[in-house]
């Protein structure tokens, strides 16, 4: 057993009781005991009649009272009334131990006082430790979470103690608490136990394990590529802002963002000082150091329940320099409950990160901090000393302290990210770096206030150019500052495109690199000689307490990137007052091709006349007097313009005039005449082995250009792309909308002499380009083999998550009577009635497990002989071919299908050493016997293959099998392979056959494809992902076993899956369960607790139509009993479906819920091209409102009785808004929207 001191765990907050429970026993949550009484008084209702405008016997008197409610009170050590709020928890989901103890202290904040850990052992033995924390529940008066310190709040409940925690495990844990006082005293309880069951949570984010430069996913190991906004605090931001709260803000942000970013500022720290006169503010619950505001860690209580409800992940900024440090006009310092004359132990604000007795009120802080919300998988990360740039050392010691602290809290039981942006050299120091030329590359990069700006004119446009390029810079998260302005120009909607690319890419595996990629050519119909811009923003200020000013060293690149040594400030400062330690004065490293010029946007100016100067290679060429005290409008007069020659220089732009002030600065801006117009796209990306992404800037087309040159956009055609350094072989290549990311285009290319070379055409504004290597390279064809192969079965080329066939796009719809299909007499009326009613897909398992199959080999007397296959077998085999290929009809096989290889199939199958002439159970390593499940994994078989036993005995004649089927089934271009039945085997044994098929097709010059079926339900477990994550060996992917999932939860996995999948591929579904039949044969709630095995029968087709309305490029009912088979339901649902699918191009429509509203839960699913067409389906008759706002005019809509497969009625609906769908009935029925001026006859 490995013991581990550590904290991790959380408490919520219930109330106490009047008697305590008795030793050993303990409370769950919703025991009838009444309320006890409150420690002390209830000291905030004291505070109503304090005046707002404070003076220093105020403060006295407000922390006086405070620290009074918490007076000791003498009393034995002692754990009482103990509360367990659950007895059995999800995994990553809050569990939480509320109790009492005896006594009360003076600081129950302060561990030297009374210090109070849980001892939890983990189901796998392994045991850490984690803190309680002391908590007093409050609620605002609004009702709403704000952070803000005239928020008023009142009292709600009973003082308590508590421990929160987030099981990372399933199974059974036990959990003790140990209270210890100063005076050693000890007091003991325990062991409560608990359960922690399995759930599909992601669980904590925590650094890549495989590619330390990313973010992932603890409880999945998915990529994790944070981007949102700050939402630092809710103030209000303007008088009457009718939002400032986070309700609204993280309502605003869901779906579209995953992270955010909220700061403890001073007015929202958990311990603090009241200004003194400070009029309009209402200081309550603050007690000074040391003594924790419970009001504001209640707000924070609510701000994570918050996040977690709105899928956001928070960086937690536990100091913010600018606010608390200064002696300015925030007057923070002065109000520091670590200042001297506060009682703090600091005489100045660097003694802060100095003063032991200092440090020690910040390990406590963060350990409250870390007990109280450390079980959240909300918080993601600690972010310390925001803005903070002061160069003295100890800074560095006391971020490592605190670091180290962090990871003893949480040891062995949740990664928590702990980081700062102050000075880059902290960075090795850090779990994560923030953005800049010189910061480390072994760990992830964030960007924890991207874009401060505070123009609304452009910036959703600006903010979307931001994104992508952090994106194609390898930034592992990306933050932007200010909230309100992406609130105000409503721009939410402008992260999700870059979230939903970054996810779509394995960024956490393998190695990433910046991409060598470059604009080879470009035309444009402008006349005039090109121009490109490299722009420089300001940002940030020097800090008023003994700061000096830092490098602003700039470096333009080759390849037309910026790159930077800490952030050049607003503020151009002189040396007023003697503060010559304050000039910094940003100096740029550039080389360019011909002569340039600098321009200076300058802002505002501060008191007395100042002078901008430029020097060149440390020669000052020129100078600018600014009149001062004065704001410069918009408009040329603010544009101060410095030429250069060609060549390398380094240029310095400084406030020159003796005694100066400042001159806040807006932009630097170099403009460059360029020789070609390709130098106007800005190129990034990054790549791998196998995938890669380019981001590709238009610079013409941006509100920069316009301002700076008052050029209007050049469109630029024939744009051609080339991308170095790729590896052999052909790639899936997918050109993304910017905004959406749907695919605009997509082919496969094959790389030549390590590149790819693309065509691009026009690029207007910016471009997305991805790509993913498979692994077969296109061979020379001739024309009657590139006509051959259109013919056969391959990925649409105009939409690669669908299908095409003889060189048309096709929706594979189907069901039948049986998987082994081949084997059944009567096969081709069977297929006849599939025809007929619009079906064109089939499932075939090469299996022979039934009364009247016959096996793959011949016998010999009671034996099988291996090396003579069976001629019945492989003629049934070609028939079943030659009658599907004529009618056009899609076959699916699977090679083997594990019930053949266990229990009484096994006693009967050929490869059973005991029933064939060609080897022994010795010779072979197979058992004659296996009794149990083959999801148990006892057969030796499906470890034959090289990389796992290499068992040549077996092997060949494995090969021998597959080799005859191929020589068959590779002359019939309308099959696919599937390499197994719900396997759980090791991927290794899968592989090996897809690539041995596809070794195998190549040499007969054609293309197979291939793709394995996992067991399990989750669509995200690691052996489904081994069919996403490797393109080179799975062509598409089959998700069959979702159909164990009903409503909701079956669509929500398809759509992860077709978010998660690059490259785009196929998502095929070949057999659907649901039926009533198993319900007749077992009694109600056998096997799900619904009826029936695997649900009823509107499970299975409400299953069949989610399918095609999620996206995917198949769906087929799986045989009868566990399916619906070609029954009549079935063959009314194929034939109703191939009606709907029939009057619109489903294959440029994607899944569109998001036009949904007034939705039920599973009440309507909906798939669009918007403002073209709409296809609506209704489970239950449902109404539902759709968002029909991209439409311009007015739009025919067609009702389609499902199960009788009749279009039962006709309307007119006005687009431009929203309408409400009404179903002329109950059950199943679809609805198809189309223009008015269509030729398509509905009815």
């Amino acid at each position: 057993m490995r013991t581990l001191s550590i904290a991790t765990i959380l408490v919520v907050l219930l109330w106490t009781a009047t008697s305590f429970a008795a030793e050993g026993e303990h409370i769950y949550e919703g025991s009838n005991l009444p309320d006890a009484p409150a420690f002390g008084n209830n000291v905030w209702g004291l505070w109503a009649g304090v005046s707002s405008g404070l003076n220093a016997s105020t403060v006295t008197e407000r922390m006086d009272l405070v620290k009074t409610h918490l007076a000791t009170t003498h009393a034995r050590c002692e754990i009482r009334d103990v509360r367990l709020s659950v007895a059995s928890v999800s995994c990553f989901e809050k569990l939480e131990v509320t109790f009492r103890l005896a006594a009360s202290y003076a600081n129950p904040y302060d561990p030297d006082d009374i210090r109070v850990d849980a001892t939890i052992t983990f189901p796998d033995g392994s045991v850490v430790t984690a803190p309680a924390f002391y908590s007093e529940p409050f609620r605002p008066d609004r009702g709403v979470a704000q952070m803000m310190l005239w928020v008023p709040y009142e009292s709600a409940g009973t003082p308590c103690w508590k421990v929160r925690f987030a099981p990372p495990l399933p199974g059974e844990y036990s959990l003790s608490l140990v209270a210890t006082q100063r005076d050693g005293q000890r007091a003991t309880y325990g062991p409560l136990r608990f359960i922690a069951t399995p759930s599909a949570h992601p669980g904590f984010v925590q650094v890549s394990r495989d590619n330390p430069r990313y973010f992932e996913t603890s409880g999945d190991g998915r990529l994790f590529w944070g981007t949102g906004s700050n939402v630092a605090w809710t103030r209000d931001s303007d008088p009457g802002d009718p939002h400032p709260c986070y309700e609204y803000y993280f309502g605003k942000a869901a779906g579209y963002t995953n992270a955010t970013r909220v700061w403890l500022c001073h007015w929202a720290w958990l311990e603090w000082t009241p200004a003194v006169d400070a009029p309009g503010t209402n200081w309550e619950g603050y007690g000074g150091i040391g003594i924790y505001n419970q009001m504001i860690a209640d707000a924070l209580d609510r701000i994570f329940l918050l996040a977690e409800k709105n899928g956001l992940r928070i960086m937690l900024v536990t100091e913010d320099n600018n606010e608390s440090m200064q002696n300015g006009e925030n007057d923070g310092w002065a109000a520091n409950p670590y200042n001297r004359v506060h009682g703090g132990p600091c005489q100045a604000p660097v003694d802060v990160f100095s003063s032991p007795e200092a440090r020690r009120y910040y390990r406590n802080r963060l350990r409250y901090i870390v007990a109280r919300w450390g079980y959240s998988t909300s918080l993601w990360a600690i972010n310390s000393w925001n803005d903070c740039s002061h160069p003295t050392p100890v800074i560095l010691d006391w971020l490592r302290e605190m670091r180290d602290l962090t990871q003893q809290l949480t040891e062995g039981y949740r990664p928590l990210i702990y980081g700062s942006n102050y000075r880059h050299e902290a960075s090795t120091l850090m779990d994560y770096a923030h953005s800049g030329a010189d910061a480390p590359q072994d760990r992830p990069r964030v960007d924890q206030e991207c874009y401060y700006t505070e123009r609304a004119e452009g910036f959703a446009e600006m903010l979307r150019d931001e994104l992508w390029t952090a994106l194609a810079s390898g930034h592992a998260a990306v933050m932007v500052w200010p909230h309100a302005l992406v609130d105000n120009t409503d721009s939410w909607h402008a992260f999700e495109p870059v979230m939903r690319a970054a996810q779509s890419l394995p960024l956490n595996r393998g190695t990433w690199r910046s991409i060598r990629a470059r604009v080879e050519q470009a035309e444009s119909a402008e006349r005039k000689p090109p121009v490109r811009l490299y722009s420089v923003r300001p940002y940030g200020d020097v800090p008023d307490w003994g700061a000096k000013a830092t490098q602003n060293r700039f470096t333009i690149s080759r390849d037309k990137s910026v790159q930077w040594l800490q952030g050049a400030g607003v503020k151009l400062y002189g040396d007023r007052n003697g503060r010559r330690e304050w000039r910094n004065p940003p100096t740029f490293a550039v080389d360019f091709p011909t002569p340039a010029r600098l321009l200076v946007e300058v802002d505002e100016i501060g008191s007395g006349d100042q002078t901008l100067c430029f020097s060149v290679d440390g020669r000052e060429t020129m100078s600018v007097e600014l009149r001062g005290g004065r704001r410069y409008p918009e408009g040329e007069e603010r544009w101060v313009e410095a030429p250069f020659d060609a060549g390398p220089h380094e240029i310095r732009v400084e406030n020159g005039r003796p005694g100066a002030d400042w001159i806040s600065i807006r932009r630097y801006c170099f403009v460059v005449e360029t020789k070609r117009v390709a130098d106007l796209v800005d190129v990034r990306g990054l790549q791998s082995d196998t995938h890669g992404l380019v981001y590709l800037r238009n610079q013409t087309d941006s509100d920069l250009y316009r301002e700076v040159l008052g050029q209007a956009p050049v469109l630029l055609t024939d744009v051609q792309l080339c991308i170095d350094g790729v590896a052999p072989g052909c790639y899936e290549v997918t050109r993304l909308d910017t905004r959406t990311t749907s695919a605009q285009e997509s082919r496969t290319q094959e790389s030549r002499d390590g590149t790819l070379e693309l065509d691009l055409g026009e690029l207007r504004h910016d471009a997305v380009v991805r790509f993913a290597r498979t692994r077969y390279a296109l061979a020379t064809t001739t024309h009657e083999e590139t006509k051959r192969d259109n013919n056969r079965i391959q990925t649409c080329r105009d939409n690669p998550r669908y299908w095409q066939y003889k060189d048309n796009p096709v929706l594979l719809l189907g069901g039948s009577v049986e998987d082994n299909l081949f084997q059944i007499p009567e096969l081709e009326e069977h297929l006849d009635l599939l025809e007929s009613v619009g079906g064109n897909y089939v499932r075939n398992t090469m299996s022979s497990r039934d009364e009247g199959n016959v096996w793959p080999f011949a016998e010999e007397g009671s034996m099988y002989d291996l090396n003579k296959p069976n001629v019945e077998y492989w003629r049934r085999f070609e028939n079943m071919l030659e009658l599907t290929s004529e009618r056009e009809i899609i076959v699916q096989i699977e090679l083997w299908d594990r019930f053949d290889f266990a229990c009484d199939h096994w006693n009967r199958n050929p490869y059973n050493p005991k029933n064939n002439i060609n080897y022994t159970a010795e010779e072979s390593g197979l058992k004659e016997t296996i009794t149990t499940h083959p999801g148990k994994r006892e057969s030796a078989f499906f470890r034959s293959v090289p990389a796992l036993e290499n068992n040549g005995v077996v092997l060949r004649y494995q090969q021998a099998q597959v080799d005859k089927m191929l020589s068959i089934s590779l002359q019939y271009g309308n099959v696919l392979y599937c390499m197994d039945n719900e396997t759980n085997e090791s991927s290794e044994w899968g592989a090996y056959w897809s690539n041995y098929i596809k070794e195998k097709a190549a040499e007969a010059g054609v293309v197979a494809h291939a793709t394995e079926m996992w067991d399990a339900y989750d669509l995200m477990d690691d052996h489904h992902k081994r069919t996403y994550d490797h393109p080179e060996i799975y062509s598409f992917c089959d998700i069959s076993q979702n159909n164990h999932n009903r409503g909701q939860k079956h669509w929500d996995n398809i759509e992860k899956v077709r978010v998660y999948l690059t490259p785009i591929r196929p998502i095929n579904s070949v057999k659907i369960y649901g039926s009533d039949e198993p319900y007749r044969i077992a009694p109600p709630g056998a096997r799900d607790g619904v009826g029936g095995r695997y649900g009823r029968d509107r499970d299975g087709l409400e299953r069949f139509w989610r399918q095609i309305f999620g996206g995917m490029a198949s769906s087929r009912f799986h045989r009868p009993t566990s399916g619906l088979g070609l029954t009549e339901k079935a063959q009314a649902h194929i034939k109703s479906m191939r009606m709907l699918t029939g009057k619109m191009d489903i294959f440029t429509c994607e899944p569109h819920n998001d036009l949904l509203s007034n939705r039920k839960e599973n009440g309507a699913y909906v798939i669009a091209n918007p403002g073209k067409e709409y296809a609506v389906y209704f489970p239950n008759g449902d109404p539902v409102a759709l968002d029909l706002s991209a439409v311009q005019g007015r739009m025919k809509a067609g009702w389609l009785d499902i199960a009788q497969s009749q279009w039962a009625k006709e309307e007119t609906l006005e687009g431009g808004g929203t309408v409400t769908l009404s179903p002329p009935g109950t059950g199943h029925w679809a609805v198809w929207i189309g223009p008015v001026s269509t030729s398509q006859e509905v009815l």
